[in-house]
């Protein structure tokens, strides 16, 4: 951080920055454990695609003309479409001519990932020694889809070298007219979308689901590993099909580390259905591995629902930084009740951007069974708790719920919950100040007074729930 006397200091336009002067870096280790745990649980093993989609020889290839988006687009000229519940990767034509080969039917690379189709990209173009690497696979096994080349992309042995394309796919897609044709071992499919190939050669989905879901499969020697989260700002409440069989589903929780066995699914011949709900935007990971006896197949064996315990009632006591930067009250503050800090009448409180630790106590006649909760609601942005002056967790997403079984007690209880909020609010307050008199100068500001304030702190009814996970 090149300037240590300006806040918010150095910083970019782009993209979110781990900036220590950021107000919610000291509660950074919340976001960056899940960072870790993704990253930890999507190293295992070896991915899983079925598509291995071949970008092609034209300059400037950036992606490929692959759209992997079957909710809005369409295939069209020069375009495929990689429908919902499969995965692809690119490949280019170093990797066909020196890395693939053929096993089972399968499409393998040397470190031991396969494919059950290659796709050829809609260009008329191709080299020769990509041609014949194509041919080769075909000959021992692959299962090809694409329209034959007409000529090579390159002057390199040219004319020889088109001619040679001639031949070649002469020989391969034969007068061009059969939607499907054997070659060798192998059989080459044309004149028909990724889709329609999938289909033809039954391949099931491997995710599949009618909602906003996306995923990602990586497979071990023991373990079948989904990564799957809600791209939607609702919760979901759905029953996907995997294309695993015979194995106990589980839900590992990369924000918290928790793992649990979700007793209730649907197991079918080559697949398992499971219910699920997930939170707006949340993830998780459904790992199969060993077997299992279905409890039931429904949502609340796997999701049972949160008895609330107790709501935890105002007034609390709130303490902000005080400092000339952050400029919050200098005395603690009584809330008789709870909203977003942008809402008070207080400008120290309402373009307040900092830390703000609320605290009060609860009493308890006894623990609940299961599982007991912190419930915040919703936070803007962070939190993390104190119960009895012992650390039990943070929240910065939905569910917005503190594992606090281990730290509750009965009888009175003190609750502490220090939350962080983002320099947007702060921003928007100096931008009607003297320039002067603006002490926080960011070096890419788009705020002004007429901007709508950010939530920020607790906002909601805080609430101690207990799930019993049977």
């Amino acid at each position: 951080q090149a300037y240590e006397d300006k806040e918010p200091g150095m910083e970019s336009w782009f993209g979110t920055e781990f900036n220590h002067k950021n107000t919610w870096f000291p509660h950074i280790d919340l976001f960056t454990g899940y960072l870790k745990r993704c990253g930890l649980m999507l190293e295992q093993g070896l991915p899983v695609s079925d598509v291995a989609y071949f970008i092609g020889e034209d300059v400037p290839v950036n992606s490929g003309p692959l759209r992997l988006n079957p909710d809005t687009e369409k295939d069209g000229v020069g375009v495929h479409t990689l429908p919902a519940g499969y995965r692809a990767d690119y490949v280019n034509s170093d990797i066909i001519i020196n890395a693939m080969s053929v096993k089972d039917g399968r499409i393998v690379l040397p470190h031991g990932v396969s494919y059950r189709l290659l796709v050829l990209p809609t260009l008329k173009t191709m080299r020769p020694e990509v041609l014949r690497s194509v041919e080769r696979l075909l000959a021992d096994g692959a299962i090809v889809l694409g329209e034959a080349p007409e000529r090579s992309p390159s002057y390199q042995n040219y004319p020889a070298a088109d001619k040679e394309i001639i031949a070649i796919a002469d020989k391969i897609w034969g007068d061009k007219s059969a939607k499907q044709r054997d070659y060798g071992k192998g059989k080459i499919l044309s004149g028909m979308t990724i889709e329609e190939a999938l289909a033809t050669l039954k391949i099931a989905p491997d995710f599949k689901t009618n909602d906003k879901l996306v995923y990602a499969h990586r497979t071990t020697s023991d373990r079948e590993i989904y990564f799957i989260s809600n791209q939607s700002d609702k919760r979901i409440r759905t029953s996907p099909e995997f294309r695993v069989a015979g194995k106990q589903p589980e839900i590992w929780n990369p924000v918290d580390g928790k793992r649990r066995a979700l007793p209730a699914f649907e197991a079918r011949e080559s697949s398992t259905i499971v219910p699920l709900q997930l939170e707006p935007r949340e993830s998780a990971f459904i790992v199969f591995s060993g077997k299992g006896n279905p409890k039931s197949n429904e949502l609340k064996d796997n999701f049972p629902e949160g008895k609330t315990v107790l709501e935890i009632a105002a007034p609390w006591t709130v303490k902000f930084e005080s400092d000339k930067v952050k400029r919050g009250p200098s005395e603690p503050v009584v809330f008789d009740k709870l909203q977003s800090l942008s809402l008070n009448d207080d400008e120290r409180i309402r373009y307040y951007s900092g830390t703000a630790v609320y605290n009060n106590t609860f009493a308890l006649e006894s623990k609940p069974a299961g599982e007991i909760y912190l419930d915040l609601d919703k936070v803007g942005v962070m939190a993390k708790v104190k119960i009895n002056g012992r650390y039990s967790g943070g929240a910065w997403t939905y569910p917005y719920r503190v594992d606090i079984t281990d730290a509750v007690k009965t009888g009175e209880n003190t609750i502490e919950i220090e939350t962080v909020n983002e320099w947007v609010n702060r921003f928007i307050g100096d931008s009607s100040l003297p320039r002067d008199e603006r002490i926080v100068k960011p070096m890419y500001n788009n705020w002004n007074a007429s901007k709508e304030l950010h939530d920020a702190g607790l906002s909601e009814t805080v609430k101690i729930v207990s799930i019993d996970y049977k």
